[in-house]
């Protein structure tokens, strides 16, 4: 997809939904089997104690994940659950890609023109963007104006909120500008390609 880094590829482990393997599990029978695990396994050696060993062990009891039993656990929570946490730490990382520009838009409808679109991310943080308009397209009533929009990208997050951040730029361009209908179908598909980049 246009992405390219210098961070290490992460390898996914992979995963299987329990219920694929028994339908009747529930979290209970989990629990349990996994409390029994654990109990008829020598921490040292790994090896399998059966009876004997779960004989000499004092059962188990299961962990109450709350702020009452673990002070702090919410605040902690609450980071892992941030976009700092979550994205903020992300690598750094370029985007590029490619969008052929409509006919209609270009001086001249027989080039294959097109709109090339490049974002610098670091730490999920907008840090440029490039534009590479074709001259067919830039000649064609003149794109003009809202390239000012699309660099006011730069310091947003890589997010849906820049998205957002964009379209309403557009709009508030739109309301203060004398556009004309090609300048703004033209504008219209230049924001489309950026949306497009950061999904």
């Amino acid at each position: 997809m246009g992405i390219s880094t210098n961070a290490t590829q992460s390898t996914p482990s992979p995963v299987m939904n329990l219920c694929e393997v028994n339908s009747h599990i529930n979290m209970e029978q989990l629990f349990s089997a996994v409390g029994w695990e654990f109990l008829r396994t020598c921490p040292q050696s790994m090896q399998d104690g059966g009876h004997d060993l779960i004989s000499q062990q004092y059962g188990f009891q299961l962990v109450n994940p709350t702020e009452g039993w673990f002070p702090g656990l919410e605040k902690t929570r609450e980071e892992l659950a941030s976009w700092d946490w979550r994205f903020g730490k992300t690598p750094k990382f370029q985007v590029t890609r490619s969008f052929r520009v409509p006919e209609e838009l270009t001086e001249d409808s027989m080039a294959d023109e097109e709109l090339r679109i490049k974002l610098d991310i670091n730490n999920g943080i907008i840090e440029d963007i490039t534009l590479q308009i074709p001259p067919g397209f830039m000649s064609a009533s003149g794109f003009h104006g809202d390239a000012s929009v699309i660099t006011n990208l730069r310091g947003q997050r890589f997010s849906e909120e820049a998205v957002i951040f964009l379209e309403k730029s557009l709009n508030d361009v739109k309301k203060t500008g004398n556009h004309l209908e090609m300048e703004a179908y033209k504008n219209e598909f230049v924001v489309n390609c950026v949306k497009q980049v950061m999904k």
